[in-house]
């Protein structure tokens, strides 16, 4: 991706950026549904954590009754380890939320890129998830095509 960059100009006032009331009324919508939705990614994450919580004490509980290996314990500590990744985007929108109520309110510029520094944080840490998603999709893909021509050669 090229980068923008911006040249210096000796009218720098005309190259400033200004932000009209209209802008500042959607930009206030925007960090009241920001701020929404961190919110509702932390309470998804508790509710997982606490799901996890459960999903592990059921194993101990399987495991003490009946023995064997528990899949739900398993699961329990996969649930653990998604809810810390889900709690990312959601501290990524809440600075964005208050950073950006912050710079509309008091017009602090400083603000204002500190509030769109944790947006970019934001979609890079999606980008990045895709990349990873992405890339399991394809070596999942892979190993069943492995899987399905050695299953295939063996049957004869």
């Amino acid at each position: 991706m090229e980068d923008i960059q911006l040249l210096d100009n000796p009218k720098k006032e005309e190259n400033e950026l200004k932000i009209n009331e209209l802008t500042k009324m959607y930009l206030t919508t925007i960090y009241k549904w920001a701020k929404f939705f961190a919110v509702m990614t932390f309470i998804v994450s508790g509710i997982m954590f606490l799901a996890a919580l459960f999903m592990i004490a059921a194993g101990g509980i399987r495991h003490d009754l009946f023995g064997g290996f528990g899949f739900s314990s398993m699961f329990g500590l996969l649930y653990i380890i998604i809810a810390a990744i889900y709690i990312l985007p959601g501290i990524f929108l809440n600075n964005f939320s208050s950073k950006l109520k912050n710079a509309i309110l008091y017009t602090n510029n400083n603000e204002l890129q500190e509030a769109f520094k944790n947006l970019k944080s934001l979609f890079k840490f999606f980008g990045i998830l895709t990349i990873v998603f992405i890339s399991l999709y394809i070596l999942i893909f892979i190993v069943a095509i492995i899987v399905a021509v050695v299953a295939g050669f063996s049957a004869f």
